[in-house]
C-alpha cells in the first residue's frame, strides 16, 4: 500500500542514519531533478513522470532561472 512504502521508506532511512526522511515524493522529485540536470529536456522528464502537462512537472523539478526561455507554455500541455 501507499502508506506501507511511505512507513518503509521513513523507517530505513532512520535506521540508515541518513540524516533526512525518504519519502515517495522525495524520491520522485530526485529522480525527475537528476534526469532533467542531465538531458536539459523537460518533455523527457514529463514523460518519465507520465504528466500530460508540464506545469505538473515543472512542481517536481528545479529549472533554474532561465528554464521558461526554453520551452513554450502555450496551454501548458505537453503532446507526445
Amino acid at each position: 500500500t501507499p502508506r506501507g512504502l511511505h512507513a518503509m521508506l521513513v523507517r530505513r532511512s532512520t535506521e540508515a542514519g541518513l540524516g533526512a526522511i525518504i519519502t515517495p515524493h522525495s524520491m520522485r522529485t530526485g529522480f525527475a531533478s537528476r534526469l532533467y540536470a542531465d538531458s536539459r529536456d523537460l518533455l523527457r522528464v514529463s514523460h518519465a513522470l507520465g504528466h500530460r502537462r508540464i506545469s505538473s512537472t515543472t512542481r517536481y523539478v528545479f529549472l533554474g532561472e532561465n528554464a521558461s526561455k526554453n520551452y513554450e507554455f502555450q496551454d501548458g500541455r505537453c503532446r507526445f
